[in-house]
């Protein structure tokens, strides 16, 4: 009686063991896809993660460290634009007189540039582009969300001349190349001057 007891006992001994068995390899094996899904290289494009990398996403991040001047007309003065972490400004240099200041109102044009646009603008950075002055250093021209503006400095005036060119894609950095050029040809004329003094 005891050996029978003892194998019925083994029997369901086994028969446990193997049922244990069961249910382990039941609950493992359906975790082996969603391991390998996990493992396997994404292949989708990730155009959100791509943005953070762009040029105009990481500017916001970047500050000017030098400034590169504009040269007025056939003056010695210049304006410069020059942007850290309070906001971008723009500046008028006399070096003849040894002084430097603001280019323009920043309050008073953000105001006028907020009832054009119908938009509230920040004074400290405003989104205009393309900035240029002409000749004479009394008007400068920009563009605000594809609509170019011409602003009066003395006056304080601002004018909306319509939809910006596309024809002319003269760009602040162009403006800059631009007086950059003109710097170069005043010191080769200095140069070529000093030579014929010599000569």
């Amino acid at each position: 009686m005891n050996i029978s007891h003892r194998h019925s006992a083994n029997r369901r001994s086994r028969s446990t063991r193997g049922t244990c068995f069961l249910i382990l390899a039941a609950c493992l094996f359906p975790v082996a896809p969603s391991v390998s899904q996990e493992l396997r290289p994404v292949v989708k494009p990730n155009y959100a993660q791509a943005r953070q990398y762009s040029s105009r996403y990481l500017r916001q991040f970047v500050y000017d460290s030098s400034v590169k001047p504009i040269w007025i007309g056939k003056t010695d003065e210049f304006w410069y634009s020059f942007r850290n972490s309070q906001g971008t400004r723009y500046y008028r240099v006399k070096p003849g007189e040894a002084s430097k200041e603001p280019l323009f109102d920043h309050g008073k044009l953000a105001s006028q540039l907020s009832a054009a646009a119908r938009k509230p603008l920040d004074s400290a950075n405003l989104p205009i582009s393309r900035v240029e002055m002409d000749e004479e250093g009394e008007t400068i021209t920009f563009v605000l969300d594809k609509i170019q503006y011409e602003y009066h400095l003395e006056s304080e005036q601002l004018k909306k001349n319509g939809a910006a060119p596309t024809s002319r894609s003269r760009s602040r950095e162009g403006s800059r190349g631009e007086g950059e050029d003109r710097e170069r040809e005043r010191k080769d004329g200095e140069g070529q001057k000093q030579k014929n003094d010599k000569d």
